[in-house]
């Protein structure tokens, strides 16, 4: 079984002035796996790959904090704490477990901004390192 690693990303968009505590989802909550194909809402693990998501980081402070709910099959599997903790030159930045993710799952993500919208849409870019395994 051969095994590599991968960064995708997750893309949340606050639009302008929306309140606090609410829930982004569809088009202001996507998926990015490969940045030439685009941002999907959700995205299905190939049949023959195996995905386990290992670490998931911000590389820079975020304007508006959020939180991810990461979901498998529409069904929630995580919800991390506010992504500015996971800043990954934060040096106790918190270590969240393993997501696995068979052939055929799908991938998806929810979150909740946790201050109001600004006066223009923000968007908050989240990282996660995933190991995928395929057959030889």
């Amino acid at each position: 079984m051969g095994m590599y690693t991968k960064s995708i990303k997750f893309q949340i968009t606050i639009p302008a002035s929306q309140s606090a505590n609410s829930l982004l989802v569809g088009a202001n909550a996507q998926v990015i796996e490969n940045p030439l194909s685009g941002a999907v809402n959700e995205f299905t693990i190939p049949s023959t790959e195996t995905w386990v998501i290992k670490d998931i980081y911000v590389t820079q402070s975020p304007v508006i904090d959020v939180q991810l709910k990461i979901k498998k099959n529409r069904k929630y599997m995580l919800e991390t704490p506010p992504v500015s903790s996971l800043l990954v030159s934060n040096p106790s930045r918190p270590r969240l477990p393993a997501l696995l993710y068979e052939p055929n799952s799908r991938l998806s993500v929810e979150a909740i901004n946790l201050s109001a919208g600004q006066s223009t849409s923000q968007t908050v870019t989240v990282q996660a390192d995933v190991d995928i395994y395929s057959p030889d």
